[in-house]
């Protein structure tokens, strides 16, 4: 049996533990909700939002990528190119114009990197109209830069030494194991 003693000393214990909780508690809201003020303060929220109503591209899945393997942009305001054949939507890299273009929504655009496209880095951005259809110009997104790889660096050459086919063989293995490569279009000729 318990004694009241035993009791009272606890119920101390149960109230000093709830005491130490919510102090804890109490101290974490304290830091979240002064961080959030201070970002507001300077401004951080404000750019961030900033950013997404402006015409923005974020980034290019893959990185790197093969010739007929497809590249999703994503970013803010692409805009809703219309089916009547509007040329002014393009999507450039510094080698011309990509003419292989899957998807395009207001915030994402697939594309396959065609087998024309020379190997290198590539810098990448988008042209599209402004929003105001009374005005005729067209505008420029920031830029972001990917690699197209060539699949015959991944394969071995006649005269190449045993190591450099072994070297090669590995990178393949990995290169194609990769998750994201899931989406490698492989395109056979008959």
């Amino acid at each position: 049996m318990i004694d009241a003693r035993m009791r009272k000393t606890i119920s101390y214990v149960g109230i000093f533990v709830f005491l130490i909780l919510a102090s804890i508690i109490s101290f974490y809201s304290f830091l979240f909700i002064s961080n959030l003020i201070r970002d507001y303060m300077q401004g951080r929220i404000y750019r961030a939002n900033q950013v997404r109503k402006q015409f923005h591209i974020a980034r290019a899945i893959p990185q790197k990528a093969l010739h007929t393997q497809q590249v999703t942009v994503e970013g803010y305001n692409f805009g809703w190119p219309t089916p009547l054949g509007n040329n002014s939507y393009r999507v450039l890299t510094n080698d011309g114009p990509v003419r292989l273009v899957d998807e395009w929504t207001n915030e994402r655009i697939k594309f396959i990197v065609s087998l024309d496209q020379p190997v290198g880095k590539k810098e990448l951005w988008i042209e599209r109209p402004t929003d105001n259809p009374q005005n005729s110009q067209v505008i420029k997104s920031n830029t972001v830069s990917f690699d197209v790889l060539s699949r015959f660096v991944l394969y071995p050459q006649a005269n190449d030494s045993l190591l450099t086919r072994l070297v090669k063989r590995v990178k393949r293995i990995l290169f194609f194991n990769l998750p994201f490569l899931d989406n490698v279009i492989v395109t056979t000729y008959q």
